[in-house]
């Protein structure tokens, strides 16, 4: 992994007319706090080798956020519900 991100900074190097601001690992997400903040865009990507994108709506993009949100909330209910001694506030 290393040799290919050396490589694409490499390639990054080579391309006078862009300033490069990161290399984004392989299954990172990328632009959400223009969605989150209702921003313009802060820069462009560029690809320098085969990508395939999933492009999110705002609102599909909420909604995957409100549902992980709860179930990290229900995660940590399950997990608090284990200690007696809050178990005790419930009961």
């Amino acid at each position: 992994m290393k040799k290919i991100i050396q490589e694409l900074e490499e390639q990054l190097d080579k391309m006078p007319a862009l300033t490069p601001t990161a290399v984004i690992d392989p299954v990172k997400a990328f632009g959400e706090r223009s969605i989150i903040k209702d921003l313009r865009r802060a820069g462009t990507t560029k690809c320098l080798t085969e990508c395939y994108f999933a492009i999110v709506s705002k609102d599909s993009y909420i909604k995957l956020l409100r549902k992980v949100e709860n179930e990290n909330g229900a995660q940590m209910t399950r997990f608090l519900k284990q200690i007696p001694y809050i178990r005790s506030w419930i009961n």
